[in-house]
């Protein structure tokens, strides 16, 4: 039986391999990341899904939100940098 991923999961996989390529370079607010991520990639970005898979607490923001600022974590060491709170520079 084959198994099964969620969009999420998924989602931080390319935007892992593709190292945001569709964002221009230069720093941009959080929100602005999330807008070029769901344009670019709506079949993984379902704003429906809230709950924390983890804690089963509903925190009001869409999970693929959190998958996200995951890759961007990822990346910190390659082409990412968190510069403030919120903002984040992409080479």
């Amino acid at each position: 039986m084959a198994k099964k991923t969620n969009p999420e999961s998924e989602l931080r996989k390319v935007l892992v391999a593709t190292r945001f390529f569709f964002i221009p370079k230069g720093t941009h607010h959080i929100d602005v990341i999330f807008t070029y991520v769901k344009t670019s990639l709506p079949h993984l970005c379902d704003d429906e899904q809230t709950t924390s898979r983890n804690t089963g607490e509903d925190y009001g923001q869409a999970e693929w939100k959190h998958y996200v600022r995951f890759a961007l974590n990822d990346l910190k060491k390659k082409n990412v940098k968190n510069v403030k709170r919120n903002y984040w520079s992409i080479k």
